[in-house]
């Protein structure tokens, strides 16, 4: 008895079924090394940017404080009473 097995557009002539070949996977390379340096420079200018904001909000409490101040002196001159608030900055400082 002779058999036909058809694989896709061509067939073959045999007793067992065609086998399609398997094609070897292409082995994985590590990491370049400009893949690594881009991520380096990513997480340091990351760290200077947090590092930047940080510093932006204590100036910003700094400048906010110096209102204060500013306005405590103010009311200090008009009669008011201001031992408590001068308390309360002096330990902020």
């Amino acid at each position: 008895m002779i058999t036909v097995h058809l694989v896709e557009y061509n067939w073959e002539w045999g007793e067992e079924p065609y086998v399609k070949p398997v094609e070897p996977t292409p082995p994985v390379e590590p990491y370049e090394p400009y893949t690594i340096l881009i991520v380096s420079a990513a997480v340091i200018v990351l760290i200077f940017v947090v590092f930047k904001s940080i510093n932006l909000k204590d100036r910003i409490r700094q400048q906010k404080i110096e209102e204060y101040r500013a306005k405590m002196e103010e009311w200090e001159k008009e009669g008011y009473n201001v031992s408590e608030l001068k308390q309360v900055l002096e330990v902020k400082k």
